[in-house]
């Protein structure tokens, strides 16, 4: 039986990826990981390891992005994909986005759920993904009817308005379905409406899962590497100023790159701890991404003072 996987890449971010240390995230894996926790004992017998995977998106607008570097990491996160996984193996699909100015009616902040007929009307600008559900739509009835062979396949998404989808495919004979719903919360229930007609389904993804599921911070592109933005880190804002420091006085991003990435050696601080591991595996918790930021400082005076 062959795997092929249909990834609503925002729906993903949205879900679990925002906010945490975990947007370095290889789809890919994560499915193979959830796939063998949560299918049935009777598919995962008829899985053969063929898997295709294709990954739905739209390319972040700069004018509507809250990040100035969104569109550069995403775009490093793509070509991260396409380097690591090749086509049928790996397909990106782009949608696009809309900005338009529209008209809303703003709602009472204490009492959210109160009728909004009297409520005063704003301009807000409306920013809109369109043709992913579309996309995802097609292309997974396309393989279905194409390919007569034993197939699953897996949605990332947990958006209900694929529910149509999974029913006609659940129709299908030679298709089996499983959905891994993008939450985080355990209190958080997946989508009754997608999950009722499929196979197998996941609650929420816990860290452990998108632990496992990470790409190598690292990837050889040709002659270029590609690494991890360093704004995906899990304190994004400690790990900013950690890099431009060492960027500021090194002057070379490669030898900003070799000094975070290497084994530590004892710098022996007077009322600092020494770095356990690499300097860049430390940049995901608070505590952490102080203490290398404290090293780095150190390290900057010393290469100062050596001039």
């Amino acid at each position: 039986m062959k795997t092929r996987v249909y990834i609503d890449g925002y729906n993903l971010y949205y879900g679990v990826l925002k906010n945490s240390p975990f947007k370095w995230l290889d789809p890919i894996k994560l499915a193979k990981l959830c796939c063998q926790i949560a299918a049935p004992k009777h598919i995962l017998r008829q899985i053969n390891g063929n898997v295709e995977a294709k990954y739905f998106t739209a390319k972040v607008l700069n004018t509507s992005a809250f990040e100035k570097t969104a569109a550069r990491d995403q775009d490093a996160y793509h070509k991260a994909l396409q380097a690591l996984y090749h086509r049928p193996e790996l397909d990106i699909i782009f949608g696009y986005h809309t900005v338009t100015p529209v008209i809303r009616r703003a709602f009472d902040y204490w009492a959210p759920k109160a009728p909004h007929a009297g409520c005063e009307k704003t301009l807000v600008w409306h920013i809109e993904e369109k043709q992913t559900d579309v996309n995802i739509a097609i292309n997974s009835l396309q393989d279905a009817y194409t390919d007569t062979t034993e197939q699953l396949h897996i949605f990332v998404s947990n958006d209900s308005d694929l529910a149509p989808l999974i029913n006609m495919l659940a129709q299908l004979p030679h298709i089996k379905t499983g959905i891994i719903s993008p939450i985080r919360d355990p209190a958080t229930r997946p989508s009754g409406q997608l999950i009722k007609n499929a196979d197998w389904s996941t609650g929420a993804l816990s860290s452990q899962i998108l632990s496992q599921a990470q790409l190598p911070r690292a990837i050889q592109a040709g002659k270029k590497i590609i690494r991890k933005p360093i704004e995906w880190f899990g304190e994004s804002k400690l790990a900013s100023e950690v890099f431009e420091l060492l960027l500021e006085g090194l002057c070379k991003r490669n030898s900003v790159y070799k000094w975070l990435e290497q084994d530590p050696v004892a710098a022996n601080l007077q009322g600092l701890p020494n770095l356990h591991r690499p300097a860049i595996e430390m940049l995901d918790t608070k505590d952490e991404a102080k203490l290398v930021l404290e090293h780095a400082k150190a390290y900057i005076n010393y290469v100062k003072a050596g001039k």
